[in-house]
């Protein structure tokens, strides 16, 4: 099967995004559009910085850069500080996108990289969520009642919300991103079938964690432990747009054992350390074997006469760029 071109994984990923931006701002007002703008500008802005001291073209595989931003910020709190999103933007494009070669030569998730950085920065800031939704101010939304996530206490003491309505339209405590456990199933599929996800890499991951946690749970109320198990933690969120981005997944045989292994690492963090951005950094611990993963089937191509064209997708004859 033909590899889809990046543009349209690009513009997939950014349409799906904005219908969770539209229900977090839904959520949370207009704070959540602003800040998402203004990651996707400021990541944008260094990206095109990188390109011209790297006498590099810019191209429409480029814009995803923005599309990394949105999800640094879908990934923290909706009160994160201005200073914290900026920086966290600015590292993971420098450091985590271009250090290792650009948007050519993918190893690390970008926007994990970003989140990493500022639960670095500010560990305090990063696991404080506001305890009610409503709308937040621009500026000094840390005004706001605000305690510890739901993820922290769903890993510590198994609570979370029982009203299946709550499911549906997501509790508050959680990333701005985690919106509906509804939604983002819906965003899975599409993105499945429109093969701008990795279906090999993101059904054993989530049938591991679910499943291990009713397991862990002792089979009680399986529905609600599936559900919790997919909404705290960043989950589903990253499983979706960290993990299963076609363009650090590997594929076939190789995606399937890939998911399985996240997925338990991810178990095992979560449920036992109670580690609430396990999931987040695990896909920036695991990223090089991916990487590796990835290498057999370039390999084969190579050997039969055909290269990946990385910059649109296609492929190209190997002679032919031996000759360049």
């Amino acid at each position: 099967m033909r590899k889809k071109p990046e543009h349209e994984q690009i513009l997939d990923r950014f349409a799906a995004l904005a219908a969770i931006m539209a229900v977090a701002s839904f959520d949370y007002g207009p704070r959540i559009l602003v800040f998402c703008t203004l990651a996707a500008a400021v990541s944008m802005l260094t990206e095109l910085i990188c390109l011209y001291l790297r006498h590099e073209r810019f191209g429409f595989r480029h814009l995803d850069a923005a599309v990394c931003g949105i999800l640094i910020y879908m990934l923290m709190p909706p009160t994160v500080s201005v200073s914290l999103l900026i920086l966290s933007c600015v590292f993971a494009i420098i450091i985590g996108r271009q250090v290792f070669g650009g948007r050519k030569q993918m190893l690390f998730p970008t926007a994990a990289v970003g989140y990493c950085f500022g639960l670095m920065q500010s560990g305090v800031q990063m696991r404080l969520f506001p305890l009610s939704k409503g709308i937040l101010p621009l500026y000094f939304a840390d005004s706001v009642e605000q305690g510890a996530g739901l993820s922290e206490k769903w890993n510590s003491s198994g609570h979370f919300p029982s009203d299946f309505m709550e499911w549906l339209t997501g509790p508050a405590g959680l990333p701005t991103g985690s919106v509906s456990v509804l939604l983002l199933l819906v965003i899975a599929a599409v993105l499945c079938f429109r093969r701008s996800a990795s279906l090999s890499v993101l059904l054993p991951m989530l049938t591991v964690i679910c499943g291990g946690n009713v397991m862990l749970h002792l089979f009680r109320a399986p529905l609600l432990v599936c559900t919790a198990s997919m909404m705290t933690n960043q989950t589903l969120f990253s499983a979706v747009f960290l993990y299963a981005d076609p363009m650090y997944a590997p594929k076939s045989l190789y995606g399937f054992l890939y998911g399985l292994l996240c997925g338990i690492l991810v178990l095992i963090m979560t449920f036992f350390f109670a580690v609430t951005d396990a999931p987040v950094m695990i896909s920036v611990l695991v990223a090089p074997l991916a990487l590796y993963l990835r290498r057999p089937e370039l390999f084969e191509q190579t050997k039969g006469g055909v290269c990946p064209d990385e910059t649109e997708g296609d492929s190209v004859p190997a002679a032919e760029l031996s000759a360049d």
